[in-house]
C-alpha cells in the first residue's frame, strides 16, 4: 500500500468551479440546473453562499469546511479532490496518506494548495504544500528552462526520501506540461501514475512503458 501520494495542483477549482457561483438565490436557481442531476440534491443555497463569500474573503480555511459537506466526488470541489477521493477509494494509497502538494509559482496556484491542505488537514492527512519555483504562466521562458525542471527534481527529491515502493503520483491537475513532466518521472522511477479526466467513470493507472532515467546524467 502507497502511504505518500504527490498530486500535481492546477486551477479548475478557483476558475471555473468556484469563480462561478450564484451571487443570489434566483442565479443560484440558474446555477443548480447546470450541475450535474445526480449532485443537485446534494447542494443548498445557504451552503453555497458560504461557499462564495469564503471565496471572495479569501478565508481559505472557511472553504475547505464548506468544501467538505459535499462528497469528494462533486465536481464543484475540482479535479484534485475528485482524483485523490476516487484513488484512495479503490485502495491505490492507504486511507490516511500523506499528500504533497506540488503546485505553480503564482497565487492562484498558492491559494489552491492552502485550500487542499485545510480540507485534508481536517480530515487526519499530512499534508505538504511544495511550491515549484518557475512554475509560472506569465514567463513561459522560466516556464521552460527552470518550473519543469523544478518540478522533476521535486518529484524526484520526494521519492528518493519517501522510497518508490511507498510513493504514488496523482498527475490530474496542472498545465498539460506539469501532467506530462509528472507521468515521466514516475515511469522513470518506477512509481505509478495516476490520472482521471473529468469524464472519466474512474480514475486510471497509466501502463508500465519502456521509460528510464540516465542516473549518472541526472
Amino acid at each position: 500500500m502507497k502511504t505518500t501520494l504527490i498530486s500535481t495542483v492546477g486551477t479548475s477549482l478557483i476558475y471555473p468551479n468556484l469563480s462561478g457561483l450564484p451571487a443570489d438565490e434566483t442565479s443560484y436557481e440558474t446555477w443548480l440546473k447546470r450541475q450535474p442531476l445526480s449532485e443537485q440534491p446534494l447542494f443548498n443555497y445557504e451552503l453555497i453562499s458560504n461557499i462564495r463569500i469564503a471565496l471572495q474573503q479569501k478565508n481559505w480555511k472557511q472553504l475547505a469546511d464548506g468544501l467538505a459537506q459535499l462528497p469528494g466526488t462533486t465536481r464543484l470541489c475540482g479535479a484534485e479532490i475528485n482524483s485523490i477521493s476516487d484513488l484512495i477509494q479503490r485502495g491505490y494509497c492507504i486511507e490516511k496518506c500523506t499528500l504533497i502538494f506540488c503546485h505553480s509559482a503564482t497565487p492562484d496556484g498558492e491559494n489552491i494548495a492552502e485550500i487542499l491542505k485545510y480540507y485534508y488537514q481536517s480530515q487526519g492527512h499530512r499534508t505538504e504544500p511544495k511550491k515549484i519555483e518557475g512554475l509560472q504562466d506569465d514567463q513561459p521562458k522560466l516556464f521552460r528552462t527552470k518550473g519543469l525542471r523544478n518540478l522533476a527534481k521535486t518529484i524526484s527529491q520526494i521519492v528518493r526520501e519517501q522510497t518508490p515502493r511507498y510513493c504514488a503520483i496523482n498527475a490530474t491537475g496542472g498545465y498539460k506540461a506539469q501532467i506530462a513532466i509528472a507521468v515521466l518521472m514516475g515511469q522513470a522511477l518506477g512509481v505509478p501514475v495516476y490520472y482521471k479526466h473529468e469524464r472519466f467513470s474512474e480514475i486510471i493507472a497509466f501502463p508500465p512503458m519502456p521509460i528510464g532515467l540516465d542516473f549518472s546524467l541526472w
